[in-house]
Protein backbone atom coordinates (compact mmCIF):
# COMPACT_ATOMS: atom_id res chain seq x y z
CA UNK A 1 0.00 0.00 0.00
CA UNK A 2 2.95 2.31 0.95
CA UNK A 3 4.29 1.96 -2.80
CA UNK A 4 0.88 2.92 -3.95
CA UNK A 5 0.53 5.82 -2.32
CA UNK A 6 3.87 6.58 -3.54
CA UNK A 7 2.86 6.52 -7.10
CA UNK A 8 -0.46 7.93 -6.34
CA UNK A 9 1.69 11.27 -4.74
CA UNK A 10 4.07 11.39 -8.35
CA UNK A 11 0.84 10.78 -10.30
CA UNK A 12 -0.82 14.05 -8.05
CA UNK A 13 2.62 16.13 -8.99
CA UNK A 14 3.04 14.92 -12.37
CA UNK A 15 6.19 13.59 -11.64
CA UNK A 16 8.34 10.48 -12.29
CA UNK A 17 10.32 7.91 -10.70
CA UNK A 18 14.15 7.45 -11.35
CA UNK A 19 13.47 4.54 -13.81
CA UNK A 20 10.16 5.80 -15.97
CA UNK A 21 12.23 9.20 -15.60
CA UNK A 22 15.38 8.00 -17.09
CA UNK A 23 13.37 5.71 -19.77
CA UNK A 24 11.68 8.79 -20.83
CA UNK A 25 14.61 10.56 -21.47
CA UNK A 26 15.94 7.53 -23.35
CA UNK A 27 12.69 7.83 -25.96
CA UNK A 28 12.90 11.33 -26.30
CA UNK A 29 16.51 11.33 -27.56
CA UNK A 30 15.74 8.40 -29.61
CA UNK A 31 12.80 9.85 -31.27
CA UNK A 32 14.37 12.94 -31.56
CA UNK A 33 17.12 11.08 -33.50
CA UNK A 34 14.17 8.92 -35.66
CA UNK A 35 12.49 12.57 -36.58
CA UNK A 36 16.14 13.81 -37.93
CA UNK A 37 16.63 10.35 -39.70
CA UNK A 38 12.89 10.53 -41.19
CA UNK A 39 13.49 14.42 -42.03
CA UNK A 40 17.08 13.97 -44.23
CA UNK A 41 14.97 11.00 -45.81
CA UNK A 42 12.76 12.96 -46.19
CA UNK A 43 14.66 15.50 -47.80
CA UNK A 44 16.47 12.95 -49.88
CA UNK A 45 13.48 11.56 -51.64
CA UNK A 46 12.51 14.88 -52.59
CA UNK A 47 16.07 15.81 -53.96
CA UNK A 48 15.93 12.38 -56.06
CA UNK A 49 12.16 13.35 -57.14
CA UNK A 50 13.29 16.78 -57.93
CA UNK A 51 16.28 15.62 -60.01
CA UNK A 52 14.18 13.26 -62.02
CA UNK A 53 11.24 15.81 -62.17
CA UNK A 54 13.99 18.45 -64.20
CA UNK A 55 15.22 15.29 -66.39
CA UNK A 56 11.65 14.24 -67.27
CA UNK A 57 11.39 17.67 -68.19
CA UNK A 58 14.25 18.24 -69.97
CA UNK A 59 13.43 14.89 -71.98
CA UNK A 60 10.14 16.30 -73.13
CA UNK A 61 11.86 19.16 -74.32
CA UNK A 62 14.17 17.21 -76.60
CA UNK A 63 11.25 14.72 -77.65
CA UNK A 64 9.31 18.39 -78.32
CA UNK A 65 12.19 19.47 -80.78
CA UNK A 66 12.38 15.79 -82.72
CA UNK A 67 8.41 15.09 -82.96
CA UNK A 68 7.70 18.94 -83.85
CA UNK A 69 8.51 19.09 -87.67
CA UNK A 70 7.16 15.57 -87.73
CA UNK A 71 4.61 16.49 -86.52
CA UNK A 72 3.97 19.14 -89.51
CA UNK A 73 5.20 17.41 -91.85
CA UNK A 74 2.29 15.06 -90.73
CA UNK A 75 -0.77 17.39 -90.85
CA UNK A 76 0.64 18.95 -94.59
CA UNK A 77 0.74 15.25 -95.52
CA UNK A 78 -2.69 14.32 -94.48
CA UNK A 79 -4.11 17.85 -95.51
CA UNK A 80 -2.84 16.59 -99.33
CA UNK A 81 -3.94 13.09 -98.78
CA UNK A 82 -7.47 14.49 -97.89
CA UNK A 83 -7.44 17.09 -100.98
CA UNK A 84 -6.64 14.18 -103.40
CA UNK A 85 -8.90 11.42 -101.94
CA UNK A 86 -11.57 14.12 -102.17
CA UNK A 87 -10.35 14.83 -105.76
CA UNK A 88 -10.88 10.69 -106.86
CA UNK A 89 -14.07 10.81 -104.87
CA UNK A 90 -15.33 13.46 -107.17
CA UNK A 91 -14.27 12.05 -110.53
CA UNK A 92 -15.64 8.59 -109.51
CA UNK A 93 -18.72 9.93 -108.67
CA UNK A 94 -18.74 12.37 -112.57
CA UNK A 95 -18.28 9.20 -114.20
CA UNK A 96 -19.64 6.52 -111.99
CA UNK A 97 -16.15 4.12 -111.40
CA UNK A 98 -17.22 2.41 -108.34
CA UNK A 99 -19.02 -0.50 -108.95
CA UNK A 100 -19.20 -2.16 -105.47
CA UNK A 101 -21.47 -1.25 -102.42
CA UNK A 102 -18.65 -0.50 -99.48
CA UNK A 103 -18.87 0.24 -95.95
CA UNK A 104 -15.41 1.94 -95.37
CA UNK A 105 -17.24 5.76 -95.42
CA UNK A 106 -17.81 4.80 -91.47
CA UNK A 107 -16.62 7.87 -89.25
CA UNK A 108 -13.63 8.09 -87.89
CA UNK A 109 -13.44 9.16 -84.18
CA UNK A 110 -10.73 11.95 -84.83
CA UNK A 111 -8.51 13.66 -87.88
CA UNK A 112 -5.45 11.46 -86.67
CA UNK A 113 -7.67 8.07 -87.10
CA UNK A 114 -9.18 9.15 -90.16
CA UNK A 115 -5.76 10.15 -91.60
CA UNK A 116 -4.63 6.41 -90.17
CA UNK A 117 -7.68 4.87 -91.60
CA UNK A 118 -6.98 6.63 -95.02
CA UNK A 119 -3.45 5.73 -95.26
CA UNK A 120 -4.33 1.72 -94.16
CA UNK A 121 -6.61 1.86 -97.05
CA UNK A 122 -4.54 3.46 -99.58
CA UNK A 123 -1.43 1.12 -98.75
CA UNK A 124 -3.77 -2.06 -99.01
CA UNK A 125 -5.01 -1.11 -103.04
CA UNK A 126 -2.63 -1.85 -105.92
CA UNK A 127 -4.16 0.45 -108.30
CA UNK A 128 -6.69 3.01 -108.47
CA UNK A 129 -9.48 0.42 -109.36
CA UNK A 130 -9.28 -1.02 -106.48
CA UNK A 131 -9.52 2.27 -103.94
CA UNK A 132 -12.30 3.63 -105.33
CA UNK A 133 -14.22 0.00 -105.18
CA UNK A 134 -13.36 0.45 -101.50
CA UNK A 135 -14.04 3.63 -100.84
CA UNK A 136 -16.56 4.85 -103.13
CA UNK A 137 -20.19 4.74 -103.62
CA UNK A 138 -21.67 4.21 -106.89
CA UNK A 139 -23.63 7.30 -108.47
CA UNK A 140 -27.06 7.68 -107.49
CA UNK A 141 -27.44 10.14 -110.63
CA UNK A 142 -30.14 9.75 -113.04
CA UNK A 143 -28.76 10.58 -116.71
CA UNK A 144 -32.29 10.82 -117.59
CA UNK A 145 -32.88 13.53 -115.33
CA UNK A 146 -29.75 15.04 -115.09
CA UNK A 147 -29.73 18.10 -117.25
CA UNK A 148 -26.68 19.07 -119.37
CA UNK A 149 -25.96 22.13 -117.81
CA UNK A 150 -25.28 19.89 -113.69
CA UNK A 151 -22.94 17.40 -116.02
CA UNK A 152 -20.95 19.73 -117.93
CA UNK A 153 -20.79 21.76 -114.61
CA UNK A 154 -19.11 19.10 -112.21
CA UNK A 155 -17.15 18.45 -115.56
CA UNK A 156 -15.82 21.82 -116.01
CA UNK A 157 -15.27 22.02 -111.81
CA UNK A 158 -12.96 18.62 -112.57
CA UNK A 159 -11.16 20.62 -115.25
CA UNK A 160 -10.25 23.76 -113.42
CA UNK A 161 -9.36 21.77 -110.68
CA UNK A 162 -6.46 19.99 -112.86
CA UNK A 163 -5.53 22.92 -114.77
CA UNK A 164 -4.71 24.66 -110.88
CA UNK A 165 -2.76 22.01 -109.89
CA UNK A 166 -1.28 19.75 -112.42
CA UNK A 167 1.19 18.00 -110.77
CA UNK A 168 -0.15 15.96 -107.43
CA UNK A 169 1.27 18.10 -104.33
CA UNK A 170 3.76 15.73 -102.26
CA UNK A 171 6.04 16.30 -99.92
CA UNK A 172 9.68 15.95 -101.46
CA UNK A 173 12.30 15.94 -98.76
CA UNK A 174 10.82 13.80 -95.82
CA UNK A 175 11.87 15.11 -92.14
CA UNK A 176 14.04 11.83 -90.55
CA UNK A 177 15.30 11.41 -87.46
CA UNK A 178 18.76 9.37 -87.23
CA UNK A 179 18.98 7.84 -83.77
CA UNK A 180 22.27 5.44 -82.53
CA UNK A 181 21.80 1.94 -82.27
CA UNK A 182 23.24 1.67 -78.36
CA UNK A 183 22.08 5.30 -77.87
CA UNK A 184 19.83 4.34 -75.28
CA UNK A 185 22.44 2.11 -73.63
CA UNK A 186 24.37 4.77 -73.70
CA UNK A 187 22.46 7.62 -72.27
CA UNK A 188 21.67 4.65 -69.15
CA UNK A 189 25.40 4.28 -68.41
CA UNK A 190 25.77 8.27 -68.15
CA UNK A 191 22.78 8.58 -66.32
CA UNK A 192 23.71 5.55 -63.72
CA UNK A 193 27.28 7.47 -63.78
CA UNK A 194 25.56 10.92 -62.08
CA UNK A 195 23.82 8.99 -59.11
CA UNK A 196 24.94 6.09 -56.47
CA UNK A 197 22.78 4.98 -53.40
CA UNK A 198 24.99 4.81 -50.81
CA UNK A 199 25.09 4.74 -47.24
CA UNK A 200 25.57 8.26 -45.08
CA UNK A 201 28.30 7.08 -43.00
CA UNK A 202 30.93 5.69 -45.75
CA UNK A 203 30.30 8.97 -48.49
CA UNK A 204 33.36 11.00 -49.38
CA UNK A 205 32.00 14.97 -48.51
CA UNK A 206 33.93 17.85 -50.12
CA UNK A 207 32.68 21.77 -50.01
CA UNK A 208 30.94 23.19 -53.28
CA UNK A 209 29.27 26.96 -53.20
CA UNK A 210 26.35 27.22 -54.61
CA UNK A 211 24.18 30.67 -54.67
CA UNK A 212 20.94 29.98 -52.31
CA UNK A 213 18.61 33.57 -52.82
CA UNK A 214 21.66 35.53 -54.58
CA UNK A 215 23.99 34.77 -51.18
CA UNK A 216 26.80 31.80 -51.61
CA UNK A 217 25.84 28.72 -49.55
CA UNK A 218 28.17 25.94 -48.12
CA UNK A 219 26.44 22.45 -49.50
CA UNK A 220 28.04 19.03 -49.42
CA UNK A 221 29.47 17.88 -52.48
CA UNK A 222 29.11 14.17 -52.52
CA UNK A 223 30.81 12.11 -54.36
CA UNK A 224 31.78 7.89 -55.25
CA UNK A 225 34.55 6.11 -55.60
CA UNK A 226 34.80 3.19 -58.58
CA UNK A 227 37.46 1.10 -59.79
CA UNK A 228 38.48 1.86 -63.37
CA UNK A 229 39.84 -1.76 -64.71
CA UNK A 230 41.75 -1.13 -67.97
CA UNK A 231 42.37 -3.99 -70.25
CA UNK A 232 43.03 -3.92 -73.88
CA UNK A 233 39.46 -4.93 -75.01
CA UNK A 234 37.10 -4.82 -72.45
CA UNK A 235 37.24 -1.91 -69.87
CA UNK A 236 34.94 -1.32 -66.49
CA UNK A 237 33.72 0.67 -63.74
CA UNK A 238 33.80 -1.47 -61.26
CA UNK A 239 31.32 -0.03 -57.79
CA UNK A 240 33.02 -2.43 -54.36
CA UNK A 241 29.81 -0.98 -52.60
CA UNK A 242 27.09 -2.65 -54.92
CA UNK A 243 29.54 -5.22 -56.30
CA UNK A 244 28.29 -4.23 -59.94
CA UNK A 245 30.18 -3.96 -62.79
CA UNK A 246 29.87 -1.29 -66.06
CA UNK A 247 31.93 -3.17 -68.41
CA UNK A 248 32.09 -1.29 -72.32
CA UNK A 249 34.03 -2.59 -75.16
CA UNK A 250 37.26 -1.01 -75.63
CA UNK A 251 36.94 0.38 -79.42
CA UNK A 252 40.14 2.15 -79.70
CA UNK A 253 42.69 0.12 -78.20
CA UNK A 254 45.65 1.81 -76.96
CA UNK A 255 48.28 1.72 -79.21
CA UNK A 256 51.25 2.39 -76.49
CA UNK A 257 53.73 0.85 -74.34
CA UNK A 258 54.96 1.33 -71.00
CA UNK A 259 51.67 3.31 -69.78
CA UNK A 260 50.35 4.71 -66.83
CA UNK A 261 47.10 6.09 -66.02
CA UNK A 262 45.63 8.92 -63.35
CA UNK A 263 42.18 9.72 -62.72
CA UNK A 264 42.01 14.08 -63.03
CA UNK A 265 38.18 15.50 -62.94
CA UNK A 266 35.82 13.13 -64.60
CA UNK A 267 38.69 11.91 -67.41
CA UNK A 268 41.59 9.53 -67.04
CA UNK A 269 44.39 9.85 -68.36
CA UNK A 270 46.83 7.26 -69.86
CA UNK A 271 50.50 8.40 -70.78
CA UNK A 272 52.94 6.08 -72.78
CA UNK A 273 54.97 5.46 -75.74
CA UNK A 274 53.93 4.97 -79.24
CA UNK A 275 54.67 1.52 -80.53
CA UNK A 276 55.55 2.97 -84.09
CA UNK A 277 57.95 5.25 -82.19
CA UNK A 278 59.23 6.89 -79.15
CA UNK A 279 56.27 9.77 -78.82
CA UNK A 280 54.67 10.14 -75.80
CA UNK A 281 51.22 9.90 -76.57
CA UNK A 282 48.31 11.04 -74.34
CA UNK A 283 44.86 8.69 -74.36
CA UNK A 284 42.33 10.61 -72.51
CA UNK A 285 38.66 8.47 -71.65
CA UNK A 286 35.36 11.01 -70.35
CA UNK A 287 33.94 9.09 -67.73
CA UNK A 288 30.53 10.73 -68.82
CA UNK A 289 30.35 10.00 -72.46
CA UNK A 290 32.65 6.91 -72.30
CA UNK A 291 34.66 8.68 -75.65
CA UNK A 292 38.49 8.17 -76.16
CA UNK A 293 40.73 11.50 -77.25
CA UNK A 294 44.25 10.59 -78.15
CA UNK A 295 46.75 13.18 -78.86
CA UNK A 296 50.82 13.90 -78.84
CA UNK A 297 52.23 15.40 -76.04
CA UNK A 298 54.24 17.81 -77.53
CA UNK A 299 57.72 16.89 -78.74
CA UNK A 300 58.29 15.09 -75.83
CA UNK A 301 59.57 11.90 -76.27
CA UNK A 302 59.83 8.87 -74.09
CA UNK A 303 63.64 7.23 -73.25
CA UNK A 304 65.24 4.64 -71.41
CA UNK A 305 63.42 1.59 -70.82
CA UNK A 306 61.32 2.52 -67.66
CA UNK A 307 57.59 3.28 -67.42
CA UNK A 308 56.60 7.30 -66.21
CA UNK A 309 54.70 7.97 -63.78
CA UNK A 310 51.90 10.72 -63.11
CA UNK A 311 49.62 11.72 -60.05
CA UNK A 312 46.91 14.67 -60.18
CA UNK A 313 47.19 17.50 -57.94
CA UNK A 314 43.63 17.69 -57.10
CA UNK A 315 43.02 21.30 -59.35
CA UNK A 316 44.84 21.80 -62.79
CA UNK A 317 47.91 19.87 -63.31
CA UNK A 318 49.41 16.65 -63.83
CA UNK A 319 52.41 15.79 -62.99
CA UNK A 320 54.45 12.66 -64.58
CA UNK A 321 58.17 11.86 -63.90
CA UNK A 322 59.86 9.64 -66.23
CA UNK A 323 62.79 9.40 -68.61
CA UNK A 324 62.24 11.74 -71.61
CA UNK A 325 63.35 13.26 -74.77
CA UNK A 326 62.44 16.82 -75.70
CA UNK A 327 63.22 17.01 -79.46
CA UNK A 328 66.50 15.60 -80.21
CA UNK A 329 67.85 16.29 -76.62
CA UNK A 330 67.43 13.37 -73.95
CA UNK A 331 66.50 15.31 -70.96
CA UNK A 332 67.03 11.46 -68.54
CA UNK A 333 65.16 11.65 -65.70
CA UNK A 334 62.48 15.07 -65.91
CA UNK A 335 59.54 16.02 -64.35
CA UNK A 336 56.98 17.06 -66.86
CA UNK A 337 53.89 19.30 -66.02
CA UNK A 338 50.45 19.21 -68.26
CA UNK A 339 47.72 21.38 -67.90
CA UNK A 340 44.45 19.28 -67.81
CA UNK A 341 42.32 22.37 -69.35
CA UNK A 342 44.28 23.34 -72.60
CA UNK A 343 46.71 19.71 -72.39
CA UNK A 344 49.71 22.14 -73.45
CA UNK A 345 52.94 20.32 -71.61
CA UNK A 346 55.79 21.78 -69.96
CA UNK A 347 59.41 19.89 -68.99
CA UNK A 348 60.29 21.20 -66.06
CA UNK A 349 64.33 21.55 -65.01
CA UNK A 350 65.54 18.74 -63.72
CA UNK A 351 66.93 18.71 -60.63
CA UNK A 352 67.04 14.88 -59.72
CA UNK A 353 70.46 13.78 -58.12
CA UNK A 354 72.21 11.35 -60.03
CA UNK A 355 71.34 8.16 -57.75
CA UNK A 356 67.69 9.08 -58.27
CA UNK A 357 68.50 8.05 -62.24
CA UNK A 358 69.72 4.15 -61.03
CA UNK A 359 65.65 3.85 -59.25
CA UNK A 360 62.75 2.28 -61.19
CA UNK A 361 59.73 4.74 -60.37
CA UNK A 362 57.00 2.45 -58.84
CA UNK A 363 54.30 4.86 -57.83
CA UNK A 364 53.89 8.83 -57.28
CA UNK A 365 51.48 10.87 -55.26
CA UNK A 366 50.92 14.54 -54.67
CA UNK A 367 50.68 16.01 -51.24
CA UNK A 368 51.16 19.86 -49.93
CA UNK A 369 53.09 21.00 -53.38
CA UNK A 370 55.47 17.95 -53.32
CA UNK A 371 55.67 14.89 -55.24
CA UNK A 372 56.55 11.14 -53.46
CA UNK A 373 57.61 9.21 -55.73
CA UNK A 374 58.55 5.15 -54.54
CA UNK A 375 61.47 3.81 -56.59
CA UNK A 376 63.43 0.46 -56.64
CA UNK A 377 67.11 0.26 -56.90
CA UNK A 378 67.44 -1.00 -60.64
CA UNK A 379 70.59 -3.05 -58.56
CA UNK A 380 70.11 -3.59 -54.89
CA UNK A 381 66.16 -3.69 -55.40
CA UNK A 382 65.99 -1.37 -52.32
CA UNK A 383 62.71 0.52 -51.75
CA UNK A 384 63.34 4.13 -50.96
CA UNK A 385 60.84 7.36 -50.73
CA UNK A 386 61.79 10.80 -52.38
CA UNK A 387 60.40 13.85 -52.27
CA UNK A 388 59.86 16.21 -54.89
CA UNK A 389 59.37 19.93 -54.95
CA UNK A 390 57.19 21.26 -57.07
CA UNK A 391 57.61 25.06 -56.45
CA UNK A 392 61.45 24.48 -57.19
CA UNK A 393 61.58 23.24 -60.27
CA UNK A 394 61.95 19.55 -59.08
CA UNK A 395 64.55 19.65 -56.24
CA UNK A 396 64.69 16.02 -55.64
CA UNK A 397 65.32 14.72 -51.67
CA UNK A 398 66.09 11.33 -50.64
CA UNK A 399 63.15 10.53 -47.22
CA UNK A 400 63.68 8.17 -44.09
CA UNK A 401 61.87 5.14 -45.27
CA UNK A 402 61.93 1.93 -44.04
CA UNK A 403 59.29 0.19 -44.46
CA UNK A 404 59.70 -3.32 -46.39
CA UNK A 405 56.91 -2.92 -49.14
CA UNK A 406 56.36 -5.29 -52.11
CA UNK A 407 56.26 -4.18 -55.26
CA UNK A 408 52.97 -2.34 -56.73
CA UNK A 409 51.46 -2.57 -52.93
CA UNK A 410 51.03 1.27 -52.52
CA UNK A 411 47.76 3.07 -51.97
CA UNK A 412 47.15 7.14 -51.17
CA UNK A 413 44.56 8.79 -49.51
CA UNK A 414 45.00 12.02 -51.19
CA UNK A 415 45.91 13.69 -47.57
CA UNK A 416 49.23 12.98 -46.96
CA UNK A 417 48.98 9.31 -45.95
CA UNK A 418 50.45 6.06 -47.63
CA UNK A 419 49.31 2.99 -47.59
CA UNK A 420 51.16 -0.78 -48.49
CA UNK A 421 49.72 -4.17 -48.82
CA UNK A 422 51.86 -7.19 -47.56
CA UNK A 423 51.14 -10.73 -45.64
CA UNK A 424 51.33 -8.76 -41.97
CA UNK A 425 48.34 -6.78 -43.05
CA UNK A 426 48.33 -2.76 -44.60
CA UNK A 427 51.15 -0.74 -43.08
CA UNK A 428 50.80 3.05 -42.81
CA UNK A 429 52.90 5.69 -43.70
CA UNK A 430 52.85 9.42 -42.70
CA UNK A 431 54.15 11.55 -45.27
CA UNK A 432 54.53 13.93 -42.81
CA UNK A 433 55.76 12.73 -39.44
CA UNK A 434 56.85 10.09 -41.47
CA UNK A 435 55.40 7.62 -38.96
CA UNK A 436 54.40 4.04 -39.69
CA UNK A 437 51.81 1.99 -38.44
CA UNK A 438 51.18 -1.84 -39.14
CA UNK A 439 47.38 -2.87 -39.02
CA UNK A 440 46.98 -6.69 -39.20
CA UNK A 441 44.59 -8.52 -41.41
CA UNK A 442 41.89 -9.57 -38.45
CA UNK A 443 42.38 -5.61 -37.74
CA UNK A 444 42.35 -3.78 -40.61
CA UNK A 445 41.81 -0.22 -40.44
CA UNK A 446 38.32 1.70 -41.33
CA UNK A 447 38.68 5.25 -43.64
CA UNK A 448 36.63 7.56 -44.97
CA UNK A 449 38.08 6.91 -48.22
CA UNK A 450 38.26 4.14 -50.27
CA UNK A 451 42.18 2.47 -50.96
CA UNK A 452 42.79 0.50 -54.44
CA UNK A 453 46.07 -2.21 -54.28
CA UNK A 454 47.01 -2.68 -57.88
CA UNK A 455 48.84 -5.44 -57.06
CA UNK A 456 46.38 -7.70 -55.28
CA UNK A 457 43.44 -6.15 -57.46
CA UNK A 458 41.66 -5.36 -54.04
CA UNK A 459 40.19 -2.12 -52.46
CA UNK A 460 40.01 -1.35 -48.82
CA UNK A 461 36.09 -0.68 -47.37
CA UNK A 462 34.79 -0.36 -44.44
CA UNK A 463 37.44 -2.26 -42.85
CA UNK A 464 37.51 -5.07 -45.34
CA UNK A 465 39.11 -5.99 -48.55
CA UNK A 466 36.44 -6.41 -51.58
CA UNK A 467 38.05 -7.97 -54.60
CA UNK A 468 37.74 -6.66 -57.92
CA UNK A 469 36.58 -8.50 -61.13
CA UNK A 470 39.99 -9.95 -62.81
CA UNK A 471 41.69 -8.14 -65.53
CA UNK A 472 42.79 -9.46 -68.58
CA UNK A 473 46.62 -9.51 -69.93
CA UNK A 474 47.70 -6.16 -68.16
CA UNK A 475 51.19 -5.80 -67.70
CA UNK A 476 51.31 -1.94 -66.89
CA UNK A 477 48.67 -2.14 -64.01
CA UNK A 478 46.48 0.51 -65.57
CA UNK A 479 43.58 0.22 -62.94
CA UNK A 480 43.02 3.15 -60.77
CA UNK A 481 40.73 4.99 -58.76
CA UNK A 482 37.95 7.45 -59.78
CA UNK A 483 35.89 9.56 -57.89
CA UNK A 484 32.57 10.30 -59.70
CA UNK A 485 30.19 13.23 -58.47
CA UNK A 486 26.73 12.23 -57.55
CA UNK A 487 23.48 14.33 -57.87
CA UNK A 488 25.63 17.22 -59.78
Amino acid sequence: MACADVVKSLITEKKCNDMFDKRLQSLWTAVQKQATTYKSLSDTRKLVHDYFKELHELLVVEEHKLVSPVTQQMDEAQVSINNMVDEIGDISELFNLSTQVNNNNQEADNDDHKAEQDVTIIQSCTTVKEYIDKTCTPSTKDMVTCSDYQLLNQLNEGVQRIKCMPECPVIDQVVKVKLQADGLNTIRRQLQLTYTLINADVVAKKTINRKVDGQPKEQPRVEADLVFLYSPSICALFDPRTGVSREFINVNQIAISRKCAVYAKGHIYIFGMSILSTQCVLHRFSIATRQWTTQQVGEIQVAGKETPKACFDGDSTIYLVGSFKNGAVTIGYALLVLNIDTLQPDVVQRKFTSIFDLNRIESLYYYNYYLYALTTNKVTFKRRLWSINCNNRGDTRSMEFDVGVQQNSAAYDGNGKMYFYDQTGIIEYNLGTQDNQIYPHYQLLQLDTMLYFSNINNVLLNGALVRCPDRQVDHDHLSCLVRVPIGL
